[in-house]
């Protein structure tokens, strides 16, 4: 057998610490059976101490009573636990399906901590209170993995619209790039028009203003001859 694939988790290490527990070594202990706790709670005046925010069927190892805060610190011990069987994929729809790796884990990590659910047989005590709070984590376990996913997505639709909203921009930049290129373009060409047109302009002035100047001349020099002719 090989040694190192054991999960130290499934070995028991409560018995190290407090030795096989009986009615003999804790004779104050009142409930070893579940039916010796369901008899006791069907009493109308045991029914009170049970909606007091404790577990009466909790015992100390003296038979005495489990305080709320013990209670409460107990019921955070478990919620850990099952967060534990979830990250290892033990996590059952509801308690009573859970595998026998899944109890055996779940009850040594609370029995670890907790020597009080040892004082009974079969570990009845640790499984009242589980059969009872499983489902309350159970819910709030898959609400929170919702709520993780509907994040996730929220995220990446704020993703993709950022990249939308960058590829628009780009769009918008490219197209007022095109817009001005195209409008720096049509006033090159303009303006070459212009010059063109001036140029022509120019030169017909001069080629007027030339013509102009030998007519002149010509009136002139003919204006001359027939002066001194008579």
């Amino acid at each position: 057998m090989d040694v190192s694939s054991i999960d130290p988790l499934l070995i028991s290490t409560s018995n190290v610490e407090m030795k096989k527990a009986t009615p003999k070594t804790h004779p104050d202990i009142k409930f070893w059976n579940q039916a010796d706790w369901v008899k006791w709670s069907e009493r109308p005046e045991n029914q009170v101490k049970a909606n007091r925010g404790r577990e009466p069927h909790l015992e100390g190892e003296h038979g005495e009573y489990v305080n709320a805060r013990k209670v409460k610190a107990i019921q955070a011990s478990m919620c850990d636990a099952w967060n534990e069987l979830a990250h290892r994929g033990l996590s059952p729809l509801t308690w009573g399906r859970a595998t026998a790796t899944a109890c055996k884990l779940f009850h040594n990590l609370l029995e670890s901590n907790w020597t009080i659910f040892k004082l009974c047989n079969d570990g009845w005590k640790l499984e009242h209170i589980a059969i009872k709070l499983y489902p309350g984590w159970k819910q709030s376990h898959i609400h929170n993995n919702k709520k993780k996913a509907n994040q996730g997505e929220d995220n990446g639709n704020d993703s993709e619209e950022s990249d939308s909203g960058d590829e628009s921009d780009d769009e918008d930049e490219n197209n007022n790039s095109g817009s001005s290129s195209s409008k720096s373009k049509k006033r090159k060409q303009l303006k070459v028009k212009t010059e063109v047109v001036t140029k022509k302009r120019r030169a017909n002035v001069e080629a007027h203003t030339k013509k102009m100047k030998r007519k002149k001349g010509t009136y002139w020099f003919l204006s001359f001859l027939v002066n001194h002719c008579h």
